[in-house]
């Protein structure tokens, strides 16, 4: 898949789409922010969330850690125009998360939440995560744990639901061996593992080798 299919692709979500998604979905992000929030390192000076959207989610995260300076990035212009406006204390920048624009080291805690399978190269975005995290700090990637469960489901929702947005977005397949595997061969090392949603999402607490 080309960038300009995938860009048609990442046009379609809409600001506010999370913001206004209905009862399954916004169950769906109360048990993403429980998990994470059991994650979550108190002391954090800069945090850096990739695949930020609009910055619904990261507005909860930056409530729960209000002496921490937040970013955000997303490859969408849209949606981090429409997070400047509405959430003006988050440090929104369009990027790449293959090609972060900050320098090494910059950060105590760099976050990715369901967005590793919409990379074109996981491996490239994670090197990028790893290169801009501070030496003692963490990465928590948070996602799908491609269980039989969450897939029939997510099939369902794609295809006659409101999920019909993410048709063909999914540009990786995932589970938990497979992405313990992709971490080791990028120099990450798995320090807590936190199961969520009956199953079908995993959290992910990273550190670096």
């Amino acid at each position: 898949m080309d960038k300009k299919e995938l860009k048609k692709i990442w046009d379609r979500l809409q600001p506010g789409y999370y913001a206004n998604s209905n009862l399954g979905q916004k169950l769906w992000q109360y048990f993403k922010f429980r998990a994470i929030s059991r994650a979550l390192p108190k002391k954090t000076e800069r945090l850096l969330d990739i695949g930020c959207a609009d910055g619904y989610f990261l507005k909860k995260v930056g409530d729960f850690l209000p002496k921490t300076k937040i970013y955000g990035v997303d490859i969408s212009e849209k949606l981090i125009r429409a997070g400047k406006l509405k959430y003006p204390k988050i440090n929104f920048v369009v990027a790449d998360a293959h090609a972060l624009p900050f320098k090494d080291k910059q950060f105590d805690l760099v976050l990715s939440t369901e967005s590793l399978e919409h990379f074109l190269s996981p491996s490239k975005a994670l090197s990028e995560m790893k290169r801009v995290t501070k030496p003692r700090g963490k990465i928590i990637i948070e996602l799908d744990s491609g269980s039989f469960l969450f897939r029939f489901i997510f099939g369902i929702w794609v295809r006659f639901l409101k999920g019909r947005v993410w048709r063909n977005a999914h540009l990786q397949s995932f589970d938990i061996q497979k992405l313990e595997n992709l971490f080791a061969k990028n120099g990450l090392r798995v320090e807590r593992k936190i199961i969520s949603h009956l199953g079908m999402a995993v959290t992910f607490v990273l550190s670096k080798n």
